[in-house]
């Protein structure tokens, strides 16, 4: 509980005071014009919030779990966050200095996003992450030669779904809240302390930000935050043995990245057809004429729902 007070007054304040650094430097959003119409009222809205979830979150981990880099578990959470983190920082830096939405090239960012999990790849392959477990049996998947494949897949699928998610004020952060609980629990029962005081620093500069980011928005976390606590939200889940549960917990970001990947593939099949009015999914629902904060009262219920369950199966486990 101290841990998460640490965490949740750090980040509380330290975007307090960022909000008014960064309306005095003009550190703003830029909202793209194909987007729904009454996102464009955002348009200048202050963002890079994400630092301060970064800066809150691993300060307050680092003062309860000071040896965190004798283990090398705690070590591949704490680098795929930072390092996620400043792919984002990047990102939004590129975006703030050009004055557009575009950021970094994809094939860039998805280089550097398979640089990271390279680094994962190696810290953790001593340690016996090189099977899939499935839930609530006692059959193991061998991944062999697909090991650096796998981690890509899952850590750059969790970063990028969240991303994708961070589209409403309160969407992603919220879920994000939502989704950690079961691997919260699950890393109290297998005592694994100091992946437990992470999570739990990290939902503490969580609640704290959704102060600022809830509906009307002061302050966006931009793809700084985004990346950083989806790509280490699938490391815990890894360094867990419980990546499947994200399927169960994260189940409206899969939705979210799934909608996106099936818009475009479809869009280029059929020559200009969409099967959703606008992707992500949420902004389907807000073409179909349902209000932002609405979407995003829905999303959070069902994702509460889905959390219950995956905590269920971690229990029971």
């Amino acid at each position: 509980m101290i841990c998460f007070l640490l965490s949740f007054i750090i980040c509380f304040f330290s975007s307090k005071y960022y909000l008014y650094w960064a309306k005095k430097r003009m550190i703003r959003q830029y909202i793209r014009k194909d987007i729904v119409q009454t996102h464009q009222k955002k348009q200048g809205t202050s963002t890079m919030g994400g630092c301060m979830i970064l800066f809150a979150t691993t300060l307050s981990f680092i003062l309860f779990v000071p040896h965190f880099y004798k283990d090398n578990q705690i070590l591949a959470i704490l680098f795929t966050f930072l390092f996620f983190g400043s792919i984002g920082l990047i990102d939004d830096l590129f975006k703030i200095t050009f004055k557009n939405s575009k950021g970094l090239s994809v094939k860039l960012r998805l280089l550097f996003e398979i640089i990271g999990c390279l680094v994962v790849t190696y810290l953790l392959y001593k340690f016996g992450y090189q099977k899939i477990h499935l839930p609530l049996t006692k059959i193991f998947i061998p991944l062999g030669s697909f090991l650096l494949l796998y981690y890509i897949f899952v850590l750059v699928g969790s970063a990028n779904a969240v991303n994708f998610t961070d589209g409403l004020d309160g969407l992603a952060t919220g879920l994000m809240i939502i989704s950690l609980l079961p691997f919260l629990l699950i890393a109290l029962k297998q005592k694994e302390s100091s992946i437990a005081y992470f999570i739990i620093a990290l939902m503490g500069s969580l609640f704290a930000f959704l102060k600022y980011n809830f509906n009307p928005a002061k302050l966006f976390m931009g793809d700084v935050g985004s990346l950083a606590i989806g790509a280490s939200y699938a490391m815990i889940a890894i360094v867990l043995k419980s990546e499947i549960l994200i399927l169960v917990s994260g189940f409206l970001f899969v939705i979210e990245i799934l909608s996106v990947i099936l818009q475009v593939a479809y869009f280029k099949i059929s020559h200009g057809k969409r099967i959703f009015l606008m992707a992500p999914l949420h902004h389907h629902f807000e073409k179909k004429g349902l209000p932002e904060w609405k979407v995003v009262m829905i999303f959070w219920m069902i994702g509460f729902v889905s959390s219950i369950i995956a905590s269920m199966i971690g229990v029971i486990e």
